[in-house]
C-alpha cells in the first residue's frame, strides 16, 4: 500500500522526531548538559515569578525582561548594585541546588541562558522573545553600565592558524610530543573543543579510520 503523501509546510511526528534525534546525536555531551542545567533555571524561575510552567507557548518579550532585570546587577545611586529577583525567590532556587549562590548573575551566565531560551523557542518553531528590539538595548546598555562600574565582560578568544602552527611547532618528535600534536589538533578541528572534552576522552572513544579493511 503506497504512503500517504506528505505535506509540503509541515512534518509529521515521526519526522519531527527523528529530526530531533539528528540533532541529539550529533550536540555534544556537556552541550546537552549546559542546555538541560539553563531550561531547568528558566522553569524554575518562572514558576517562582510568574506561577507558570515553561510549556508548550512561547514567552512574551516582556518575560525576558523581566529576567534580566531579575538578573543582571545594575548601578545605584549610592554606588552600590541592585536586581530585582525577590530575595526568597533567590534562596529558594538556591536551597534547590538550581542556583549557584545568591545574588545576580554573572552576564554571561545570564546571556548563555537566554540563548538558550532562544534556541529552545526555534526548535519549537517559535520566534524568540530575545529577538525583541526592547531585550537587545536593555542587554546592550547593561553591559555598558556594569562596564563603567569596573565589572569586566570577559570574552573568550579562540586560537586561529597562525598561533595554533606555533604551538604545533614546539611539539617534538617522541612519544609525549605526537600525543601534544594530536591533542592540540584534536581541540582545534571542528570548530573547536571544550577542554573538558578533550580531557574527557577515552581509548574507547578512538577507532581507526580503517577498521573495516
Amino acid at each position: 500500500m503506497p504512503a500517504a503523501p506528505l505535506d509540503l509546510a509541515t512534518l509529521d511526528e515521526a519526522s519531527q522526531a527523528t529530526a530531533a534525534a539528528f540533532v541529539a546525536a550529533g550536540t555534544a555531551a556537556n552541550t546537552v548538559r549546559s542546555y538541560r542545567s539553563a531550561l531547568t533555571y528558566w522553569a524554575a524561575w518562572l514558576q517562582g515569578r510568574y506561577s507558570e510552567p515553561l510549556g508548550d507557548t512561547p514567552l512574551p518579550s516582556t518575560v525576558v525582561v523581566q529576567f534580566v532585570l531579575d538578573h543582571l546587577a545594575r548601578p545605584t545611586d549610592d554606588g552600590g548594585w541592585d536586581h530585582t529577583l525577590p530575595p526568597a525567590l533567590d534562596a529558594a532556587l538556591v536551597a534547590a541546588g538550581i542556583k549557584g549562590r545568591p545574588g545576580p548573575l554573572a552576564y554571561t551566565t545570564a546571556s548563555h541562558r537566554l540563548a538558550v531560551l532562544a534556541t529552545w523557542h526555534r526548535v519549537h518553531g517559535w520566534e524568540p522573545p530575545t529577538e525583541a528590539a526592547a531585550v537587545k538595548t536593555l542587554l546592550r546598555q547593561a553591559r555598558k553600565a556594569q562596564a563603567r562600574r569596573g565589572v569586566t565582560v570577559r570574552k573568550k578568544t579562540a586560537v586561529v592558524a597562525e598561533p595554533l602552527q606555533a604551538l604545533l611547532a614546539t611539539c617534538t618528535d617522541g612519544l609525549r610530543g605526537v600525543r601534544d600534536r594530536a591533542l592540540l589538533l584534536l581541540a582545534w578541528s571542528g570548530g573547536g573543543r571544550r577542554r573538558s572534552e578533550v580531557v574527557g576522552l577515552q581509548v574507547t572513544d578512538v577507532r581507526r579510520l580503517d577498521a573495516d579493511t
